[in-house]
């Protein structure tokens, strides 16, 4: 499919699969009215509360600019939330031929299902699941990389999750 612009008003119960899908499709642009809690977890940046897994997977591929909020009173009927309007573009800078993606995803995935725990406690837990069999020997060695694993994924970037994804998986 050849989509080059989407405008709409989604149903907000198909927000993370709609947002998903709009980075395997690459339209030009789109302008999206989203349930105001859900654009702000697009938008958020690291070390904040509504910074998670979608936001880090999406700001990777997506650029997201929050356009306008719009207050529940504007519809008949009121409804229980707040949206707001937001433009999403294809992210210019290529981040997917750096890393491999289901690797990437993986650890996206299981260290932010413990956002509060150190990286490396997590690693130390799910280091099967990851398939990184010898880490515990690379963790403490590596001094470049310690704050890496000192820290919590809520605390990483989108350029710190790649150069993690990248040192785990070389």
């Amino acid at each position: 499919m050849n989509i080059t612009k989407i405008i709409s008003n989604l149903p907000y119960s198909i927000s993370s699969e709609f947002t998903i899908k709009l980075i395997k499709e690459k339209p030009i642009f789109s302008i999206l009215m989203y349930q105001k809690e859900f654009a702000e977890r697009l938008t958020s940046v690291n070390n904040s509360k509504k910074y998670g897994k979608i936001t880090v997977y999406c700001q990777e591929k997506l650029t997201i600019k929050k356009l306008q909020e719009v207050k529940r009173n504007n519809f008949t009927p009121v409804p229980n939330v707040d949206s707001m309007i937001i433009k999403i573009t294809p992210n210019i800078i290529k981040y997917d031929k750096i890393i491999n993606s289901l690797e990437y995803k993986n650890l996206l995935n299981i260290l932010f299902q413990h956002k509060r725990k150190k990286i490396k406690t997590i690693i130390s837990l799910k280091k099967n699941e990851l398939k990184l069999y010898d880490i515990k020997e690379r963790i403490f060695k590596d001094k470049d990389k310690i704050k890496y694993f000192e820290s919590r994924p809520e605390n990483l970037d989108i350029n710190d999750f790649i150069i993690l994804t990248k040192y785990l998986y070389k």
